[in-house]
């Protein structure tokens, strides 16, 4: 006859037997209040350690990467990539179509993207020192979003100064600065 070895009380992992119910089984009550059925044999080898609650755990975290996928950090490494090498994008002729791309590193890694920038401060967004470079980490910098919207390659240019900047140093409105600077010619050649 097959004696049986008596565990109740004995943990197993996140598991503490209850009672016996027949049939070889072991009822166990789990760390997170759940109930798992097993046997000794399955418990004493380790092959069960919870009522399930782990594997769903273990499947999170490896489903998981970062947590980071709603943050602003994250969107705007998400645009970054759509804007360099999604063709439907809107903005797409303006980045990738130029040939602008993203560096190796963050191309596959919003782990390193983070690392080497940190997170973007609140009122801030990307900007590439050289407009025709690549987003790589020397050329990156986070500037408040004011500043940046002066700096794109569709900014108008005078003597390496914006039409903004030229009506704040002159106190000129800004229309007025953008007829001089669009009637220059016409105007020098007097």
């Amino acid at each position: 006859m097959n004696q049986r070895v008596d565990i109740k009380g004995m943990r197993f992992g996140r598991l503490v037997v209850q009672e016996y119910v027949g049939n070889r089984m072991w009822r166990c009550v789990c760390d997170c209040s759940g109930t798992k059925l097993a046997p000794y044999s399955s418990l004493s080898r380790g092959a069960t350690t919870s009522c399930g609650c782990r594997n769903i755990e273990v499947a999170a975290q490896r489903m998981t990467k970062h947590g980071d996928t709603n943050s602003t950090t994250y969107k705007i490494w998400s645009g970054m990539k759509s804007r360099c090498y999604t063709k439907s994008a809107s903005g797409y002729k303006y980045y990738g179509g130029r040939g602008i791309g993203v560096c190796d590193r963050w191309r596959d890694s919003y782990e390193a993207f983070r690392a080497d920038m940190g997170e973007c401060p609140a009122g801030y967004s990307l900007e590439r020192r050289d407009n025709d470079k690549d987003y790589t980490p020397d050329n990156c910098v986070w500037i408040p979003k004011g500043d940046q919207a002066k700096n794109t390659s569709r900014v108008l240019r005078f003597e390496g100064k914006t039409v903004q900047q030229w009506a704040d140093e002159l106190g000129l409105s800004y229309r007025t600065v953008l007829w001089r600077i669009r009637n220059w010619n016409d105007v020098s050649k007097r």
